[in-house]
């Protein structure tokens, strides 16, 4: 699984067409991200991804694993929470009941 590291003052949509180009190429990708502001907008660009990608026949199944880490600065050493998400596509297809036409469309993930 490739992993994509979120640098501080990335834009979601830079993030999310990562995610994207990442996930067409191998169906799976681990973004990492640490930071309150590279976090949101990690998650915002999940969000978009995963909507451009619902669009072309695929749905994102989403893991986070949270970790602590050691950082070292000159004034003292903290302890960081950094997150990583492991996404893996699957392919999606519409559930329809042929034999009441006018029942709900269902989204259905096919393994």
């Amino acid at each position: 699984m490739q992993t994509l590291n979120v640098i501080q003052g990335a834009m979601a949509q830079d993030i999310a067409n990562e995610i994207i180009d990442l996930i067409q190429l191998n169906n799976t990708v681990s973004v990492y991200a640490v930071g309150s502001e590279t976090l949101s907008r990690t998650i915002s660009a999940i969000a978009i991804a995963k909507t451009y990608l619902k669009e072309k026949g695929k749905v994102l199944n989403i893991r986070p694993v949270f970790e602590e880490q050691q950082r070292h600065h000159e004034e003292a050493d903290e302890l960081a929470t950094s997150i990583t998400f492991r996404i893996i596509a699957a392919p999606l297809y519409i559930a329809i009941d042929a034999f009441n036409p006018s029942s709900e469309i269902t989204t259905q993930v096919l393994n």
